[in-house]
């Protein structure tokens, strides 16, 4: 009996202590900016929940678990949530409020600040009586005080009632709006809750989800968070979040000088908008050899740089940029290099450089600055220079295989007999292959009644042009006659048939193009 009693005391005592923890309490203050949207969440929810139960030290007061905190429209913690829909409401007629259209909201409060009033309910009466405003449902638990605004213009509304909890609807009792208290410009309540150095068992910690007020998860959350700084400390988490693991982690600001500069570091993508990147002396990861990375991407030899837009090295030093030949860089648009001197060095023996020549020039070479011995292999090169320049300048006389110029062409000419005859007028001997591409000319005299025209033609290929009647000149159009090196191009005039006057003292031209 006595020990059943003992027990039954001690239980009533600690359910009475535990109402007051809040009381003495700490603070969390600040901004959560997210990786998603770089900004706070807008009208967020914390839920702060301990690892395990807890008291607090030097008493018997059970800590509350779980508490909630809450973010306003800029991200902002705070203690008590924006009310987010307008009140209901209804009027009735009878002595009271004129006629007129009302506009009615509220704030929720406690004694550590109130929030900023909710929308707005617009409500137009037709006759004098009295407004009744309902209890939103699911007032917040840590809201002790409801404050009823009331006004007949936006941003005009002024405080009519506060109702201490329990809340019962409001009615309106007078003939005019009460000229009270306009509303709040910011929500001042406070997120308090016992910090964890303050509490039985040691190394407690929370538990802490973030979630949007619709509910869903924020990236990055849940955490799990220890709050140093006992009843009277303050954690602003724009400067960083109190991981249990006493680290600052991505989703966060990074904090520009951390504690005895501790170590960040970054679990996911970074995105600077327009702003570019910068380091101290030690670059962004110090050297220590002549060789070692002042930009480490990766482990060794397994990093990727992806560069969507441009990549630009201004290197001053004279170690400049080392990409193994096990790294990749990828460059969608464009690749600078400002190189104050030295050269671009390629391949795993360092045997292939590209450096700057005279200007608008680049040297391929074999990794010696300067050096200019190199070959270029591609598919396909396009020349850009205007006529009167040439595309290619050479300073070797040896000819080059498979090189086909198509132009300029080039020619041999003759003059036939004095009238056409079945014999050959001209014999070029070529020293390389060639293609023959055109026959063309002219005569002196026109021939006249041909039944069928004098032609000129060549051997292996046959007819090649005809000079019609009381025409000068003939033209025997594109055409491919390929002559092998040492070969021998013969043409012939042959006399039309049925003539009364035969072609006369004709002027040939051949042309062809190397092989």
């Amino acid at each position: 009996m006595i020990v059943g009693r003992i027990r039954g005391l001690l239980f009533v005592s600690i359910l009475a202590l535990s109402g007051g923890t809040l009381a003495h309490a700490g603070t969390i203050t600040g901004q959560i900016q997210t990786a998603t949207s770089g900004r706070g969440v807008a009208n967020g929810v914390f839920t702060f929940t301990l690892s395990q139960p807890a008291v607090v030290s030097g008493s018997a007061s059970i800590v509350t678990s779980p508490v909630n905190c809450y973010t306003d429209a800029f991200g902002n913690v705070v203690g008590l949530p924006h009310p987010l829909t307008a009140p209901a409401a209804s009027s009735s007629a009878g002595s009271g409020l004129p006629a007129a259209t009302y506009r009615v909201r509220y704030t929720w409060a406690n004694s550590s600040g109130e929030t900023v009033a909710g929308p707005a309910l617009v409500i137009t009466t037709t006759l004098t009586g009295n407004l009744t405003v309902q209890v939103p449902p699911n007032p917040p638990a840590g809201a002790s005080v409801w404050n009823i605004y009331i006004g007949t213009s936006a941003v005009a509304e002024t405080l009519q009632a506060t109702q201490i909890a329990p809340f019962t609807n409001y009615t309106t009792s007078s003939s005019s709006l009460l000229a009270g208290a306009a509303l709040p410009a910011a929500n001042t309540s406070a997120c308090s809750l016992r910090f964890n150095d303050e509490l039985q068992p040691s190394y407690t910690g929370y538990n802490v989800t973030l979630t949007t007020s619709g509910g869903a998860a924020i990236p990055g959350f849940p955490q799990k968070w220890y709050l140093s700084g006992g009843s009277a400390g303050t954690i602003n988490v724009g400067s960083g979040l109190p991981l249990y693991s006493g680290t600052v982690s991505y989703p966060q600001p990074i904090v520009s000088n951390p504690a005895q500069s501790g170590s960040q570091s970054i679990g996911g993508p970074l995105s600077l908008g327009t702003f570019g990147l910068t380091a101290g002396t030690g670059g962004f990861f110090a050297p220590s050899t002549p060789q070692s990375p002042a930009v480490q991407i990766g482990a060794p030899n397994t990093g990727i740089l992806n560069a969507s837009n441009g990549l630009e090295f201004s290197i001053q030093g004279t170690d400049g940029l080392f990409i193994s030949t096990a790294d990749n860089v990828f460059i969608n648009n464009n690749l600078f290099f400002n190189l104050n001197s030295g050269e671009i060095i390629l391949g795993a023996n360092q045997d292939t450089g590209i450096s700057r020549g005279a200007a608008g020039q680049v040297n391929i070479g074999n990794g010696n600055s300067g050096d200019a011995s190199g070959v270029l292999r591609t598919g396909q090169i396009q020349s850009t220079a205007a006529t009167g320049n040439p595309p290619l300048t050479v300073a070797s006389t040896t000819s080059v295989a498979n090189l086909n110029p198509e132009w300029p062409r080039m020619q041999v000419g003759g003059f036939g007999p004095s009238t056409f005859v079945n014999s050959g007028v001209m014999a070029p001997v070529f020293t390389r292959a060639v293609t023959v591409t055109r026959v063309s000319g002219l005569v002196q005299t026109a021939p006249a009644g041909c039944s069928a025209p004098p032609t000129i033609s060549i051997d292996g290929f046959g007819n090649a042009a005809s000079v019609p009647n009381a025409t000068f000149q003939f033209d025997s159009g594109p055409m491919s006659l390929n002559v092998g090196a040492g070969g021998t191009i013969i043409v012939r005039t042959s006399p039309g048939t049925g003539c009364s006057t035969q072609p006369a003292n004709a002027t040939i031209a051949v042309e062809y193009k190397m092989q």
